[in-house]
């Protein structure tokens, strides 16, 4: 009985398209953060702020890449009238 599994998607979505790309800065904002609660100071508070920085930009072109990729495959497509 599939009625609460989770469908499977035809295209994955770009998190997952990108994941290759953002698990390393997802990594460095978390061990960034980690270092930030376990020792709160300017320091590593500005290295939280930039890893967390580089994670958003990299999600936003990843993002941004995938939904180029997108649209330029529906660009491509045919299009058949009546």
């Amino acid at each position: 009985m599939n009625t609460f599994s989770k469908r499977e998607r035809q295209n994955p979505d770009w998190f997952e398209a990108g994941i290759a790309e953002l698990e390393p800065a997802l990594s460095a904002k978390r061990t960034a953060l980690l270092d930030y609660k376990r020792e709160p100071s300017e320091k590593t508070l500005a290295a939280f702020r930039n890893a967390r920085n580089d994670a958003q930009g990299i999600a936003r072109r990843c993002s941004k890449d995938r939904s180029t990729l997108l649209k330029g495959s529906l660009d491509a497509a045919p299009t058949t009238i009546g």
